[in-house]
Parts: C-alpha cells; structure tokens; sequence
C-alpha cells in the first residue's frame, strides 16, 4: 500500500509537510515543520515510517532552542492599518471589543488583555474564546452569540458605532447559528437543572483551574459560567467530536505536571461521550494525578441528540446501568494507590462539596441549545413531535 496518499489528503489543510525519509535531514525536517507550524498557527504533516522510529540521531540540535517568534514581514502596511483603527477609535463614541478564539491561537492573549486594560472599552468573548479575556475584569460585560446572547449582550455590541473583532471564527457554534436575542428562562427548584447547574459549577471553580468541557449540553451550559482568574477553558464544539475531552483533560494533566501548574484539571463530560471514550479514566490513576475533579453529567443518554432529532429514539439511548460511582475503583484506586476514589452522586447539588455525578432529566437542556435550535429549525426541542 502506497502510505504517501495520507501525505497527499492532508495538501488542502496543511500549511507544509515532511517525510523522514533521509537520515542525514531528519532531525533538520522536525524541527523546520514545528517552527512552521508554532508560527503559523497552522496544521503540518510529519510522515514517519515505520522502519525509521529506532534509527539513533545526534541530538547536538537539542541544545539549542528552535526559534520560534513571530515577525511581521510588513511593517509599512502593518503601521498604515494601526493609523487607521487609531483614528476609528478616535471618531467613536460607542467603541466594543470583541474577543475571539484565533486571537489566543495566534499568541495574543496577553497582548488583547492589555488592550482592555488600556481603553477601558465595554469587552465581549465568545463561546470559544472563553478565558482568553479575564472574566473578572471590570471591562468584560459577556458573552456574544449573535441571537445566542443573554438580554441586552446582543443589543450592546451591535449597537457599538466601533467593534475592534480580534481574532474571529466565524463558525455556526460560535455564532448563534450565523444570527449573531433571547431572554434568559433560569429555573430554581429541588431538582438539578440545566438552569441552574452551571452557576454552581461557576462557584466550584478556581483560579488557575484547566477546564475541559464536553460539546454536548454540558458545552452549551458553560457558556454562562464567568470564570476565574487564570482559567483555562477548552471545549470542541468547532467539530463537535465528543469523547475528546477525557483524553485532551488526561493530556492536560501531563503537560500541568510538567510545567508545575498551581491549577486543578476539571473535567466536564456527559454520560453518552464519557462512554465512548472512558479508558483515559484509567490513564489518569495510572500516573498517579491527584489534582482532577470529574464532574460526569448523568442525564440518561445523548441529551442534545435528543435535542436535536429524536427525543424518544432508541439511537440516542445508552447503557444506563453503569455505575459511575465504581468508576475510579474499577479502574485500580484504591488505598494502595497514590490517587483516591472519592465519588458523589446527587440530586442535590447543596448537599455535598464535590460532585462527580449528577443526575438530570434526559430533556432538560440548556436554554442556549434550545434557542439555537429554534434559529436553525424553526422550531425547539421543548415543541417538536415524538418520532
């Protein structure tokens, strides 16, 4: 089989590739597609082949660092761009910024803070850019999502005479569906909801905290939580791959542990997607992580699947019988290991100081999910027919 037509399907996403292929250029090639991709904020293509992976190299490269700064290769245009928002912010009365996610891919995270800090400007994030901005910032009003905003959020940027937009993304998650208003419908009672759950987990959280959150409901829930000092925030709902926050929240972990990070690593992950990729629970006890919080939303299966097509499908149903309060044991922690299992199940989240699972309604979804919904199919999941 011909391996190089891997190589050739990634051409149309890749900014470039190599294929260890010389042995006398191998160490060089790594190093020129990590440069390349860190500076492009790009992906790259490395093809290894299998008879390569043991051959011994020099590793003289190593003790010197790539060199991996960005420079602008256009400083004139670059100075005639600054001119004129210059001169847009001097002309506005109402001026807005607008955070977006490429502009911490790109490295501007500190640069866009100090932006804030210095203007003063009313600051807006979106449900991808979470964290980028300090959420406890005097400047930051919220999050926009075009008709997927809190009251007055959509109002108060569109009605902006100056939107600085750094960084955007336009996807249809990131946007409200590609509408860029809705009142919040909150409901307070005994039970756990999506209404209320996610301002309890807001008060759960700690500066410095890494937090990964699944891209079901629990991901359209998180965007009311204002977040801590510090935190990092990541979810997937760019290619809504679900499973992918138990192994990205295990990479976390190793990369916080190596780097001496003072936060926790908080994972957030609903039943349906926890199922599908459970084993990295067992990674984590293996290497021994004690700094984890798990908070598994137990709501009977694929809640915004259900949301979306088929509220009473088979298809959208799991294995409820499984035991999530067993979860860590089985996986080997116990008394012996460096990491304890401590487990909580609830229906009242009052009750306890850390939850792992919590028990909702297989219908209740969160009120983002429900208007987006509404956006794209004109109706919401609260009103479409049994199928």
């Amino acid at each position: 089989m011909d391996q190089t037509i891997y190589v050739g399907m990634s051409g149309p996403v890749r900014k470039t590739y190599t294929a260890l292929d010389d042995e006398r250029t191998m160490a060089q090639e790594i190093d020129r597609v990590i440069t390349t991709c860190v500076q492009s904020r790009l992906p790259v293509y490395i093809y290894v082949p299998t008879d390569v992976v043991a051959i011994p190299l020099d590793a003289f490269r190593l003790a010197t660092p790539l060199d991996l700064a960005v420079r602008n290769k256009n400083r004139a245009i670059e100075d005639l761009v600054v001119k004129k928002i210059l001169q847009c912010i001097k002309d506005s009365k109402r001026p807005a910024i607008l955070v977006d996610v490429l502009a911490d891919r790109h490295g501007g995270k500190d640069l866009v803070r100090k932006l804030v800090d210095l203007t003063h400007f009313p600051t807006y994030g979106t449900c991808l850019s979470k964290g980028v901005i300090e959420e406890n910032s005097p400047y930051f009003n919220g999050i926009y999502s075009g008709k997927v905003s809190f009251p007055g959020i959509r109002e108060a940027v569109e009605t902006s005479d100056l939107v600085l937009n750094i960084g955007p993304l336009l996807s249809d998650s990131n946007t409200g569906g590609f509408t860029r208003n809705i009142s919040e419908d909150r409901l307070v009672s005994g039970r756990i909801t999506q209404a209320y759950i996610w301002q309890r987990i807001g008060r759960f959280l700690k500066p410095n905290d890494i937090v990964f959150v699944e891209c079901g409901t629990a991901g359209f829930g998180m965007e009311d939580v204002t977040l801590p000092s510090n935190t990092s925030f990541h979810t997937q709902i760019f290619f809504s791959s679900i499973g992918f926050s138990v192994g990205a929240a295990f990479g976390a972990a190793i990369a916080a542990r190596e780097l001496n990070s003072p936060g926790r690593v908080i994972l957030i992950v609903g039943d349906g997607s926890l199922q599908m990729t459970v084993q990295e629970i067992s990674s984590f006890i293996r290497y021994g992580f004690k700094n984890i919080c798990i908070f598994v939303i137990n709501n009977d299966g694929y809640s915004i699947e259900r949301a979306i097509h088929g509220q009473h499908q088979g298809y959208n149903d799991i294995n409820v019988l499984w035991d999530y309060q067993r979860m860590l044991e089985f996986f080997g922690a116990n008394s012996t290991t460096e990491i304890k299992g401590q487990s909580v199940r609830c229906t009242d989240i009052e009750t306890v100081d850390k939850v792992y699972e919590i028990l909702m309604d297989k219908l209740d979804y969160p009120w983002r999910l429900s208007k987006q919904l509404e956006l794209s199919s004109g109706h919401s999941p609260e009103t479409k027919p049994k199928l």
